[in-house]
């Protein structure tokens, strides 16, 4: 039960790392993850290597390594277009919070002239 919470934790921080802007968090909670599943399945199997956990340790060798480079490279144009856009939206909803904040009710004006 304690190793799918650890296994939901790690997921969860990549998810969280996705959200964000940062490709070392990403990095970091994709290496986490790896190494929470790579010890509950040593702990399922005792320890001992099986066919499965080799299978998993072949195709995490095949994978494509990727660096920040080349993906600031290829997609950093679009990657700070959102971030602009993003940073935009915050700063307008906080200014537009602001002048709400300012506005009177209704109810305030009940009994003045021109209501």
């Amino acid at each position: 039960m304690y190793e799918i919470r650890r296994v939901s934790l790690a997921i969860r921080d990549v998810e969280r790392a996705l959200a964000s802007v940062y490709y070392d968090q990403l990095k970091g909670a994709l290496q986490n993850l790896m190494t929470v599943i790579s010890t509950s399945t040593d702990a399922d199997t005792g320890g001992a290597g099986t066919a499965d956990t080799e299978q998993v340790q072949d195709d995490s060798s095949q994978a494509c390594q990727v660096s920040e480079d080349e993906v600031m490279a290829k997609f950093g144009k679009g990657l700070t277009e959102v971030n602009e856009i993003r940073h935009t939206y915050n700063i307008k909803a906080f200014e537009l919070c602001e002048l709400l904040k300012k506005l009177s009710t209704l109810r305030s004006h009940e009994n003045k002239k021109s209501f």
